[in-house]
């Protein structure tokens, strides 16, 4: 199905409501072929039974969906149940979601909302419906890479919706791919502090503005996020990372030794975490320390490119276990085949080993694949 045509058949019921016509707002959706259009034509039919005060028939339609699969049904379907009376059952739908994912921030904050007794997320009007069912387009346009039809369905969306979080959050990544940076900040500090994309906003922003050289900005929005979300580990991943981009690495451990502790069983999260507090003793001069980290890191994720990679490099840069280093970096390229950083280490390995013809051609490729890398070139 054709994009403008997939934006039509999801914003047609709308309009439809708008207009008082709720026999077409409320037919059953002709199947387009293409299962995104069809989820999400049938998720507006839900939504706009609600709304149609329709309760048992929407219900059965967010059912049909699978929610415990697919995050975004789950919350929208979560929403409906906290909305109704409900709320055990949200709860129920949300920690299955996260069993699944346990790293998704938005269904973190769903969780945690409903189990403190917290309002639930309003159900949508009819202009941010129609608004929600033109964002779905948008990200498919902008995924197949026409981001000028991308950006009219948002711009649009926010028109009749300004305050749809995952539209700013979508275009602020666009405008950024764009080079449009002052754009792309301005849409991500749209998002506000209720909404569930506020990390994931804030996250992008304060990324920028390192990106860009201006540390001091991504520090501020970094520490503000943290003040304003307490809970959430990810903004304070974002913080500890930019502490470490800032060589202010006793900040960025204390941040990372506090997300350890609540980490009780052996999950590939308590594995990132104990890589990182590695890599900040590493830099700060820790080695003994920085090596019992990343070996725990590696006991529990032994397939992590990233971790074999810079235990790998640290050995074979330091001239010891360089056996040992070859063969995990050897692995990590094996597991990421084009990433210019393991590829150096994997070469530098070998020239630590006085393998020189084999080394060339490999530190080439890494050079190569990121041109602009002084280190690879250094090599």
């Amino acid at each position: 199905v054709q994009t403008g045509e997939a934006a039509a058949k999801l914003l047609r019921p709308w309009a439809a409501a708008a207009a008082g016509d709720w026999k077409v707002a409320l037919a059953q959706p002709a199947s387009t072929g293409d299962k995104f259009t069809d989820a999400f034509a049938v998720l507006g039919r839900g939504l706009l039974l609600e709304h149609a005060g329709k309760l048992d028939e929407a219900d059965a339609v967010f059912k049909g969906l699978k929610p415990a699969s697919e995050s975004l049904f789950a919350q929208i379907y979560g929403g409906f149940l906290e909305r109704h009376g409900r709320r055990p059952e949200a709860i129920a739908l949300y920690q299955g979601v996260l069993k699944a994912a346990p790293n998704d921030v938005a269904m973190r904050l769903s969780l945690k909302r409903a189990e403190a007794g917290g309002p639930p997320p309003a159900a949508p009007n009819l202009a941010s419906g129609a608004a929600q069912a033109l964002t779905g387009p948008a990200a498919l346009l902008l995924a197949q890479r026409q981001p000028e039809a991308g950006l009219s369905y948002l711009r649009l969306a926010l028109r009749l919706d300004p305050n749809r979080s995952e539209a700013w959050v979508l275009l602020g990544e666009t405008l950024e791919g764009l080079s449009d940076n002052d754009g792309a900040r301005a849409a991500f500090a749209k998002v506000q502090p209720t909404s569930d994309d506020y990390a994931a906003a804030r996250a992008r922003l304060a990324l920028d503005y390192a990106q860009n050289k201006r540390k001091d900005e991504a520090l501020k929005v970094a520490r503000e996020t943290v003040a304003a979300l307490p809970d959430d580990p990810s903004s304070k991943l974002v913080l500890a990372e930019l502490l470490r981009d800032s060589e202010r690495y006793d900040e960025a451990l204390a941040i990372l030794n506090g997300l350890l502790a609540n980490q009780k069983e052996d999950t590939s999260s308590k594995a990132k975490l104990l890589y990182l507090i590695g890599a900040n003793e590493e830099r700060s001069g820790k080695w003994p320390e920085a090596e019992g980290h990343l070996k725990a890191a590696l006991a529990i994720s032994p397939n992590d490119p990233e971790i074999l990679n810079y235990l790998g490099f640290a050995w074979a840069d330091r001239g010891g276990h360089l056996d040992e280093a070859l063969a995990m970096l050897s692995k990590a390229v094996d597991l990421a085949p084009d990433n210019a950083a393991i590829i150096d280490s994997y070469g530098w390995a070998k020239y630590r080993l006085k393998d020189y013809v084999g080394a060339v051609p490999i530190l080439e490729r890494a050079a190569t694949l990121d041109p602009t890398e002084p280190e690879c070139n250094t090599h």
